[in-house]
């Protein structure tokens, strides 16, 4: 497989890079170039994958690292590197797991992150959101937190 058509958790280029958002725009230049689909052909396209045997965890850690990559790339490019911890706003569900995996990724960068599950309930209603948000335990570079709503 070509580098750029790895996807973003197995792309050895995205691991070593010191990108800024124009780089990263140029990487992933092939893959915008494609039409956009909707949220439930979305939903389809990981119901098919898991079909085909891709957990929902590896379609979620692919996720994860294309938002950590974006906001690594975001940080570069305004000089805010430094600046302090990202934080991780993650709802209870898959979404939400897919910015557990982006906070462990960034903390993999060498940038602390803060994630707050956002929820009524103090564990994420998914399993595979769950596990990630277990994963951050302990994590040294990132807080967990949790934001109680009604």
């Amino acid at each position: 497989m070509a580098p750029e058509s790895l996807l973003p958790a197995d792309d050895p280029i995205l691991h070593a890079g010191e990108y800024d958002l124009r780089a990263l725009a140029d990487h992933w230049a092939e893959a915008a170039s494609r039409q956009p689909i909707s949220a439930e052909a979305m939903r389809g396209a990981d119901v098919r994958a898991q079909r085909l045997g891709i957990p929902g965890e590896r379609l979620m850690e692919q996720a994860g690292a294309a938002v950590a990559w974006s906001a690594l790339a975001l940080l570069r490019t305004t000089g805010r590197l430094d600046a302090g911890p990202v934080l991780v706003l993650a709802g209870p569900g898959n979404n939400g797991g897919d910015g557990f995996v982006a906070a462990r990724y960034l903390f993999g960068a060498g940038v602390e992150a803060v994630a707050v599950l956002v929820s009524p309930d103090d564990r994420p209603a998914t399993a595979d959101a769950a596990r990630n948000w277990d994963r951050l335990e302990g994590v040294a570079g990132v807080d967990r937190m949790h934001a109680s709503t009604p």
